[in-house]
């Protein structure tokens, strides 16, 4: 009786340290999850930055393209005005 007991116990106790390996196994799990979706968000908070970086950017560029065009008009005039002032 006494080994039947002594083998349970043993048995209890291999049971109760696999119990504790699966619930550190599955704190591990859900520290790499939450690592993950932590990372998932730095990521799409890093792209909605350069997507608005480059709104910026592009309107930026489309204005300096106006000011260029005005500038070259402004210099075509007087280029213009020049040429039939010196007649």
């Amino acid at each position: 009786m006494h080994s039947v007991v002594e083998s349970l116990s043993t048995q209890a106790a291999v049971i109760e340290r696999e119990k504790l390996k699966a619930v550190g196994q599955r704190n591990v799990v859900q520290g790499e999850r939450e690592t993950r979706r932590r990372k998932v968000r730095e990521t799409q908070a890093l792209v909605d930055e350069r997507v608005a970086e480059l709104a910026r950017l592009q309107a930026e560029y489309e204005s300096l393209l106006r000011v260029e065009l005005e500038q070259q008009e402004v210099i075509s005039r007087l280029s213009s005005n020049e040429g039939a002032g010196s007649l």
